[in-house]
């Protein structure tokens, strides 16, 4: 954590017109980028990140990293600054590329940054930096940047991986979707869907049908529960829809399962 301000080198806001785009470059500094309106996209070491309006982008110092080239104009708010203390160093090298502003705390910081950087009134450039510690602060304790914050229990698995993992187990009979476990875990929805299928193998919406396949064998089993009221309970739309994913997932229907474990059990 950051016991001291950091100290922003320079920011502006930019309005970038049509086909714009930077070549790779890096700083011996931070460089923080805001979306205030519109999509584009950024490199770093040659991987690609979709940013829309909410998302910032961090570039770590010594990174190559660019603006790729924009299909419509956009708003950026862009931050250079740099970070002395060793410990909160190491603590920002594990934070995402891409991180999303749709938490309300994140989103009241960065705002209130911008309303300083806008006023340009006494001591704003002072102000600016306490505020920019805040919100660095926040990612750090919101992403768990500890070195060693690898869960032990998820098989060494990133604490971003587990947090999905956890969210889904928790949330499976509700609506879920790539976009709203990005925005409550506070994530770019592009970005979790790479690091996820690099370290599980598999995508997010797969592995939401396979954990709710699981739970619905599990209530067909043991529960005194007709198929459609099993269907309800773990989170499909429909009984038909449960028919179609349980076979594709299970090899056969859920009412066949169902009679070959009574065929067990009897």
């Amino acid at each position: 954590m950051l016991k001291e301000p950091c100290e922003i080198i320079w920011a502006k806001r930019i309005l970038y017109r049509e086909k714009w785009c930077t070549e790779s470059h890096k700083h011996n500094c931070f460089h923080m980028i805001s979306v205030l309106s519109g999509n584009c996209s950024f490199s770093i070491n040659n991987m690609a990140f979709n940013l829309s309006e909410g998302d910032i982008f961090i570039a770590r110092p010594g990174r190559m990293h660019g603006v790729l080239e924009l299909e419509k104009p956009a708003e950026l708010f862009e931050i250079k600054f740099k970070v002395d203390e060793p410990d909160a160093l190491n603590e920002l090298e594990h934070l995402p590329p891409v991180i999303s502003l749709s938490n309300d705390i994140l989103k009241s910081i960065f705002d209130s940054i911008q309303r300083y950087y806008d006023e340009a009134s006494f001591g704003y450039k002072w102000m600016m930096n306490v505020k920019l510690s805040s919100l660095l602060n926040e990612l750090i304790k919101m992403f768990d940047c500890d070195i060693d914050s690898q869960d032990e229990e998820k098989g060494g698995r990133s604490r971003m991986v587990a947090q999905i993992e956890e969210y889904i187990e928790k949330n499976f009979a509700d609506e879920l979707s790539l976009e709203n476990i990005a925005r409550a875990l506070g994530y770019n929805k592009n970005y979790i869907l790479g690091v996820f299928k690099k370290e599980i193998g598999d995508t997010i919406s797969n592995y939401i049908y396979e954990y709710r396949i699981k739970q619905s064998k599990e209530l067909l089993r043991n529960a005194d529960l007709s198929i459609e009221q099993v269907s309800l309970l773990t989170g499909f739309k429909s009984v038909h829809h449960f028919y179609r994913i349980f076979k594709k997932h299970s090899g056969i229907p859920p009412g066949q399962y169902v009679k070959a474990n009574r065929d067990i059990q009897a």
